[in-house]
């Protein structure tokens, strides 16, 4: 995850989700919230993120603070997923990312899988 708006990718943040499992993952109507803007997104993506693979969502404006937590809502509101609360202010290739023990680090150093599907995360109210 990246949330400094300073970094040179589309938007300047991305939210990064792999499926550890061996099923196809549905991210239709799933949701992000910062909780430090209060600004929550609508996932749009055009396919499910394969086994082992990846979805890349770039926001479609500013979402995060600089120091921010994170929440990942499924398609009924509820959460399924949470940052601690992350801080990055320098535009560089660092992020913030869950390391093999399932503890968040930050830094370099994720291998992305070989499938990747983009996404964004629509601001602007989607209906599902």
């Amino acid at each position: 995850m990246e949330v400094a708006s300073e970094d040179r990718s589309p938007g300047g943040q991305y939210v990064l989700l792999l499926n550890g499992t061996s099923q196809a993952v549905d991210l239709a109507c799933w949701s992000v919230r910062s909780v430090s803007t209060g600004i929550s997104a609508r996932v749009s993506i055009g396919a499910a993120i394969p086994p082992g693979g990846a979805a890349r969502l770039f926001p479609d404006g500013r979402l995060f603070g600089s120091a921010d937590t994170v929440v990942l809502s499924n398609r009924d509101g509820h959460e399924a997923d949470r940052t601690p609360r992350v801080t990055d202010r320098a535009g560089d290739d660092q992020l913030w990312f869950r390391d093999q023990t399932g503890g968040w680090r930050f830094g370099r150093g994720l291998a992305l899988p070989s499938q990747v599907v983009d996404g964004r995360l629509a601001m602007r109210s989607t209906s599902c």
